[in-house]
């Protein structure tokens, strides 16, 4: 009979803050295995190529995506119900769009006291940057860590809308929003020409953690592939392991010290199928193991909507081919001009251009009141997540979105007014409409284990023992712009939480 394979610490997931966590556990010399579901695909030039982004879930959805189960959502019947993460090395880090945004320290105070103080983010982003850029802050960057940030260059259509947004919030709504190089260094509104991305100048291909962590380091870190996670299993209320598929076969490993789930989207999914969630799990046929219907609620996430522009071609030609950075520049950040609250980001809007002569004017949503849900349909843990987004259940978040539209209006008129070539195509002039038959959603997903409901302030998940959840999923309050850098700031504080190193480094 096969001994049983026992380590410290199991970690579910080998994503942005599994991979991340998981490195630093094994570099300061703990015994820690990871339980991947996907494989090492960092060999895929896929993978790399940040043009290929937009056709990846189509062309490789089961080689690198999770498939879940998203219900259609009647008040947004543009947003197609494909709710999925990244199934392989570095999660939805190896096929994201590689965005850097830090997130502003009064969004990561209210967390609880997961993040003890201002100095600890600054240094953590600090410590995983090499920073290719210009900043106005520059000790606050930094520059001999694995992850390359790289700057974006300022272009004529970039430079043109940021002009025309400041004059517009500071002439129609009265708001002062601050231009500046670097938006990571500010803690609250501001906008910038030039966007940041995980990006190697090298050779211009997209910064993942398993790239960055794994390969660059040449790192020893066990990951178990195509190993999928069915149950985390205890004696009772004690988190003693995991039961998992591995190539058609079900094996269990054991965890001396900590279970740590790293799974998104998933996480609470897990958390079910181990009898952590509402009583309904019963009629599933799953055993209870400590009652909390909090898991798996509360998801929130970001909308997207688009408007079409008509720029001149000597102002966005140079963008289309930048392979690099996949033609995004100029980001803002600023309030809802209705609410005048310069301590609450609403809005980011973002110009991509794909095509000389054309721009997309990208409004993003990112501070939503609506939540929905993951749960399960079934007892078996194969059967994909249940997603209800639950998208603009809320009706303030729809007159946002229509304000923001507002602004979108006002930027484009002066955009045209003021420069010659410049035209928005899209029809505002329902907004209400534009927003039900144009809103889509983005893969930020967050909340569904979040601190407070689901965790204590350490991670550590309530009721049990010896469980932790440590990415996204733990998110209380949704950060004002993308993720991928702060669940790398989760991956980190779940470090010191379990080890108790401050002093340490990648």
């Amino acid at each position: 009979m096969a001994a049983e394979e026992r380590h410290d610490y199991v970690v579910v997931g080998a994503g942005t803050s599994g991979i991340t966590l998981a490195y630093l556990l094994h570099k300061y010399g703990m015994d820690v295995v990871v339980l991947e579901a996907g494989e090492d695909r960092d060999h895929d030039p896929n993978i790399h190529d940040l043009k290929s982004f937009h056709g990846l879930e189509s062309h490789y959805r089961n080689e690198y995506f999770w498939p879940e189960n998203g219900r259609p959502n009647p008040r947004l019947p543009a947003d197609g119900n494909h709710y999925s993460g990244g199934r392989l090395w570095g999660g939805s880090s190896s096929i994201n769009e590689a965005w850097y945004w830090r997130g502003s320290q009064f969004i990561y105070d209210r967390w609880g006291g997961l993040f003890a103080h201002e100095a600890f983010c600054t240094d953590v982003f600090r410590k995983l940057e090499t920073f290719h850029g210009v900043s106005q802050s520059p000790n606050a960057r930094g520059d001999r860590g694995p992850f390359a940030i790289t700057q974006g260059s300022a272009y004529p259509v970039g430079e043109k809308f940021i002009a025309a947004l400041h004059s517009v919030l500071k002439d129609d709504y009265g708001l002062e929003v601050p231009v500046v190089d670097d938006m990571h260094t500010v803690n609250g509104p501001a906008m910038s020409v030039k966007a940041q991305h995980f990006v190697d100048l090298s050779d211009k291909k997209r910064v993942s953690t398993s790239v960055s962590l794994l390969k660059k380091k040449g790192c020893t870190l066990a990951i178990k592939s195509q190993a999928t996670a069915l149950k985390v299993l205890f004696e009772g209320k004690k988190a003693v392991g995991v039961r998992y598929l591995h190539s058609g076969e079900t094996k269990t490993i054991h965890a001396n010290k900590k279970v740590i789930v790293c799974a998104g989207l998933r996480s609470a999914f897990l958390l079910m199928h181990s009898g952590i969630g509402d009583e309904t799990l019963r009629q599933y046929g799953i055993p209870m193991t400590h009652v909390n219907p909090e898991v798996g609620r509360h998801l929130t996430n970001h909308l997207l909507l688009l408007t079409k522009l008509k720029v001149p071609v000597a102002d966005n030609k140079d963008i289309a081919e930048a392979v690099h950075f996949k033609g995004l520049t100029a980001v803002s950040a600023f309030p809802d001009p209705k609410r005048r609250d310069l301590s609450d980001i609403d809005f980011e809007l973002t110009i991509l251009s794909p095509a000389p002569g054309e721009a997309l004017l990208a409004c993003f949503f990112v501070n939503p009141e609506s939540r929905g849900q993951v749960s399960v349909c079934s007892g078996d843990p194969l059967h994909p997540v249940v997603v209800d987004t639950n998208y603009l259940s809320a009706a303030e978040d729809t007159a946002k979105l229509e304000r923001a539209l507002e602004v979108v209006e006002k930027v484009t008129d002066r955009l045209a007014a003021t420069h010659e070539g410049y035209q928005r195509v899209s029809d505002l002039s329902d907004k209400k409409s534009y927003v039900r038959n144009n809103a889509v959603h983005v893969h930020h997903w967050t909340g569904t284990c979040q601190i407070g409901k689901v965790l204590d302030e350490h991670l550590d998940v309530l009721g049990v023992e010896h469980l932790m959840v440590a990415d996204t999923s733990s998110i209380p309050e949704i950060v004002r712009g993308h993720t991928y850098a702060p669940a790398l700031l989760i991956a980190a504080a779940a470090f010191v939480e379990l080890t108790g190193i401050s002093n340490w480094d990648f």
